[in-house]
């Protein structure tokens, strides 16, 4: 059961560590934190956006099951011992249940989600340029479809490199210019979409992929 594994955890942290439970989400945006965490679900999007975020944070990443909760989760994040967890990707994604875990252990977390993997590679974002002053000024944008499997997984191996997924031929331009340059990753079903976004993207700061998938 979950909540025997999580009373003895929080138990072991508050003896050895002399944490005291109650600390919640994350306000400050000029905090400074040595030890973070990325929990963020197995899906293919976030997953790809959580490992690319802690290339620049020099963060962990613990994967969980998309809308499953497991107890060795929540121990190997305390074995970690971090001051803030980054949950990247829903409530139905990245349960509420290891909310009330890191609540229950006093460690810091904020959630960067939307309803859809776009709006949460936004949102994700967002809330990190807030977090750490400078974030963008160290990467590259890529833009990717967020359903294109073969492009994401083309990001992976892109080293410091943020994903903005996109569904159609919307996307902020505000956000694209707080970036270091900007990479387009096309494929030949999307073709039409990233040629739009292509000629609206600043052409000093663009490389364009045009690989095909």
């Amino acid at each position: 059961m979950r909540g025997v594994l999580s009373l003895l955890v929080v138990a072991m942290l508050v003896l050895s560590m002399g944490v005291v439970p109650g600390v919640t989400a994350a306000t400050s945006t000029t905090a400074e934190y040595s030890s973070v965490v990325i929990l963020v679900s197995d899906n293919e999007a976030d997953v790809t956006l959580a490992e690319k975020i802690a290339e620049v944070l020099n963060a962990s990443v613990v994967v969980t099951k998309w809308g499953v909760y497991e107890e060795n989760v929540t121990a190997e994040i305390t074995s970690l011992d971090p001051d803030l967890v980054i949950i990247i990707g829903g409530p139905r994604a990245v349960v509420k249940a290891y909310e009330e875990d890191l609540e229950a252990l006093g460690i810091t977390y904020i959630r960067a989600w939307g309803n859809t993997r776009v709006e949460t590679a936004v949102d994700a974002v967002n809330k990190i340029s807030q977090m750490f002053p400078g974030f963008e000024k160290k990467v590259r944008v890529a833009i990717v479809h967020g359903w294109d499997l073969a492009g994401i997984i083309h990001l992976r191996g892109k080293k410091f490199m943020i994903p903005i997924f996109i569904k159609d031929s919307n996307v902020s331009i505000t956000i694209i210019n707080k970036f270091n340059g900007v990479e387009i990753i096309k494929n030949r079903q999307h073709e039409k979409i990233m040629e739009k976004i292509k000629e609206k993207i600043p052409r000093e700061s663009e490389k364009c992929n045009r690989r095909s998938y």
